[in-house]
């Protein structure tokens, strides 16, 4: 079970969601659904869908996420707010 109040902590910033496929969301996290208790979908905004070989196959401008699918997320970005 995901840890709740680390998910939350996601909120602002830009994040990298993996799935057992390979597939690979990377998105802005904009709020958590519901918005008290376990958190059951991330809102994401500005994201990329990979395909397992890395290329990207949609961009969506926002985006309801399920988050007890996926495999593992981590921050996408580090502190000064930029890939790397």
């Amino acid at each position: 079970m995901p840890r709740y109040e680390l998910l939350r902590d996601m909120v602002s910033h830009r994040v990298r969601l993996d799935y057992d496929t390979g597939l690979t969301l990377t998105g802005y996290v904009i709020g958590c659904r519901p918005e008290d208790g376990s958190v059951h979908l991330f809102d994401m905004g500005n994201v990329e869908i990979c395909d397992a070989a890395g290329n990207c196959i949609e961009h969506c401008k926002t985006l309801l996420v399920p988050v007890n699918g996926m495999m593992g997320v981590r921050l996408a970005e580090g502190s000064s707010g930029r890939d790397g």
